[in-house]
């Protein structure tokens, strides 16, 4: 099992629920993007990520979580955009190297992934209905109109998708010093094997937890974990050195954490992006890009304009 940076091989592998990259080539981290189909395949064309794969070129790609689900009234998102979105994830993973083209779990999914359980086991056990999408059976199950609402990929979902998230790693590990989940550390992590074996706890800390920052307003979020349980949590990661998450919206955290024009928020040892969906302007979002082969000592060392990288959507 995976033990320190040394102990394991320098090549691209998965172990349950984590992936570890080598010391070689490039990796792209976007965020985000909630049922914008629009917007993922911009940023695709605006990458070149994926004739980068077809070409055989040395480069990763995390997509760090929340692919599913369209945010209430959110303009931006296309109906079933997030179905799109992963058909063509699953498309281009389907071509050779494609497996450097990862999906990450972020909340949403997981959400999705238990709720589906859920409904799954209602079913079986009730036989009310063949409808796995059925609005009586998310009542049974004592979902509110809200929750319905801001989860609502499970009303589009099947089997075969269902059974696809299940198998999507919750983070990734680099040799150069980056750990990159969706949303934040876990507290309760003793080792990188933790997050192989996707313990429960572990999956919930690390695609639901909120910083404890001020928000936009100047108020201090509720947060989940601290600057201290990022630096705990990346010095259990093998002495990893910075913590690259989304989740958390970047036009709701106050504004002195930010990098000025950029959709991306500096919060102790943990960098924090939106590519599509809560970026600070509308029309822009933010990705990173780090050069696998060059040593990650600290957030400083992810230079805007070099690793910060905006992207205008043109909407």
């Amino acid at each position: 099992m995976l033990k320190q940076h040394n102990n394991y091989p320098n090549k691209f592998q998965q172990y349950g629920g984590l992936v570890v990259l080598p010391n070689t080539g490039k990796l792209y981290i976007a965020s985000d993007f909630h049922a914008r189909y629009t917007d993922f395949n911009k940023w695709l064309s605006k990458t070149g990520v994926v004739d980068d794969i077809q070409d055989d070129k040395d480069i990763y790609v995390f997509l760090n979580g929340d692919i599913v689900d369209i945010k209430p009234d959110d303009k931006f998102a296309q109906k079933n955009g997030d179905t799109k979105i992963i058909k063509k994830i699953r498309e281009i993973q389907s071509f050779e190297n494609g497996n450097r083209f990862i999906y990450g779990l972020g909340n949403h999914e997981d959400e999705t992934i238990r709720t589906y359980a859920e409904l799954t086991q209602f079913l079986t056990r009730n036989y009310f209905s063949d409808d796995i999408n059925s609005i009586k059976s998310m009542i049974f199950l004592n979902k509110s109109d809200n929750h319905i609402k801001n989860f609502n990929f499970i009303k589009r979902i099947d089997s075969v998708i269902a059974n696809y998230l299940e198998q999507l790693p919750i983070a990734i590990l680099t040799k150069n010093g980056l750990v990159a989940t969706h949303a934040g550390p876990s507290q309760s992590l003793n080792s990188p094997e933790n997050i192989m074996a996707k313990e429960l706890g572990v999956i919930q800390e690390i695609t639901w937890g909120r910083p404890n920052a001020p928000d936009v307003n100047g108020k201090i979020y509720a947060g989940d974990y601290t600057n201290q349980d990022i630096s705990d949590f990346l010095r259990q990661m093998n002495n990893s050195k910075v913590l690259v998450s989304g989740h958390t919206p970047v036009n709701l955290i106050h504004p002195d954490f930010l990098y000025d024009g950029f959709d991306v928020a500096c919060i102790g040892d943990q960098i924090i992006h939106s590519t599509s969906y809560g970026s600070v302007e509308p029309d822009t979002g933010t990705h990173i890009e780090v050069d696998l082969s060059k040593p990650i000592t600290s957030v400083s060392d992810l230079i805007p304009n070099t690793n910060l990288v905006n992207i205008k959507y043109n909407r």
